[in-house]
């Protein structure tokens, strides 16, 4: 819960100076920003999202002549359990060629709300357990991949990890697990252990999937930061489609 009111001034972001609207809480629920290393959050999703219909920074950038194209690309570091390394980079007004591979593939949005998408299907190992198109969101603000349920515990058995209260546990030397395989326009993104386990202590590891069931979303899965991590997200806002590039993990 929030509440706040408008307020109107210029950011700079990477560079840009953009005239913005933007909502300035008063009121704010203190488990969302609970020991949260920020102050707030920058939203990229469409207008339509917007509370207010206001206009997202980085459009607004984009109809001030700012940027030439509504298009900007994520790059997620894979840095571990730490936080004293950048975390990865932005780029605005276009895509990463430095930390990115040339190729792109695209696919169309279902829903220019989020980015949403369709998964045509998911594989663990070889094994097939997601076998119907569903929708798909991508999202940089979800540190684990969302899915449902039934899907989380084939995973979770498949690598003998243990649920208790915070999450699904494995050992740190999990060694050689299976690949996932996401199909999504016909095309195959493999996410390996290396990013699907996660690293939340000196000696505490997870497996980085949570049950969207219990959140009453409209969607199947959220596709968060292992998936980016793996690969670059381009958002193309012009074209309302969304591209994936495999990382340069230097």
């Amino acid at each position: 819960m929030a509440a706040g009111f408008y307020g109107q001034d210029i950011i700079n972001l990477g560079g840009m100076n953009i005239n913005v609207t933007f909502g300035q809480a008063t009121v704010l629920d203190p488990q969302l920003m609970v020991d949260a290393a920020f102050d707030g959050i920058l939203g990229l999703a469409f207008q339509s999202l917007s509370v207010g219909n206001t206009l997202p920074p980085f459009l607004a950038a984009y109809r001030q002549n700012i940027i030439d194209e509504a298009i900007f690309t994520v790059f997620l570091r894979r840095a571990g359990y730490t936080g004293s390394l950048d975390g990865g980079v932005y780029t605005f007004g276009g895509f990463d060629d430095v930390n990115c591979d040339s190729k792109i593939n695209y696919v169309s949005l279902s829903s220019a709300t989020y980015f949403q998408f369709r998964l045509e299907k998911f594989y663990f190992g070889t094994t097939l357990l997601g076998t119907s198109t569903v929708e798909v969101i991508s999202d940089t603000g979800t540190s684990f991949l969302g899915a449902p349920s039934k899907i989380v515990e084939s995973v979770a058995q498949a690598i003998g990890a243990k649920q208790d209260q915070s999450g699904y546990v494995v050992p740190c030397n999990y060694g050689q697990l299976p690949n996932m395989t996401f199909v999504i326009g016909g095309h195959e993104y493999i996410i390996t252990s290396d990013n699907y386990i996660v690293r939340m202590g000196a000696r505490r590891c997870e497996l980085a999937m949570v049950s969207l069931q219990s959140m009453g979303l409209p969607i199947s899965w959220i596709l968060g930061d292992p998936f980016i991590r793996e690969y670059c997200n381009v958002h193309d806002m012009q074209n309302r489609r969304i591209g994936f590039a495999k990382s340069r993990q230097y």
